[in-house]
C-alpha cells in the first residue's frame, strides 16, 4: 500500500524470493530468507501468547506489548509481514496502533 520506492523494491524482492526458485542460489537464498521471516513471526506469536494468556502477570503482558510495538516499527526486519497479523486483531491493533509507522 506504500508507494515509497524502497517499499516497492522490497516488495518486489520478497515476491521474487518467495515465488522464484529457478537457480540453486535463489533456492538457497529464498529458503534462508523464509526461515528468517518465520523466525520473526514465531517471536511475534510468543509475545502474543503472553499478552493473551489470562495467567500472565500484568508486568509480563506490558513487556510483551513493548516487544510487539518494537516489532511493528518499519526499522525492524520483515515488519510488514508482522503488521498483517496484528491488523487482523482489532483488540491488539488498538493497543499497538501508535507504533505502526
Amino acid at each position: 500500500m506504500d508507494e515509497d520506492p524502497k517499499t516497492i523494491r522490497t516488495a518486489e524482492l520478497i515476491r521474487k524470493v518467495f515465488n522464484e526458485d529457478d537457480t540453486g542460489n535463489k533456492e538457497v537464498m529464498g529458503a534462508y530468507l523464509r526461515k528468517r521471516v518465520y523466525k520473526k513471526y514465531a517471536k511475534l506469536l510468543s509475545y502474543l501468547n503472553v499478552y493473551i494468556d489470562e495467567e500472565s502477570l500484568d508486568s509480563h503482558k506490558e513487556d510483551a506489548i513493548a516487544h510487539i510495538k518494537q516489532l511493528m516499527s518499519k526499522t525492524q526486519e520483515y515488519s510488514a509481514f508482522l503488521r498483517w497479523a496484528v491488523m487482523e486483531s482489532p483488540e491488539l491493533l488498538d493497543v499497538v496502533r501508535g507504533s505502526i509507522d
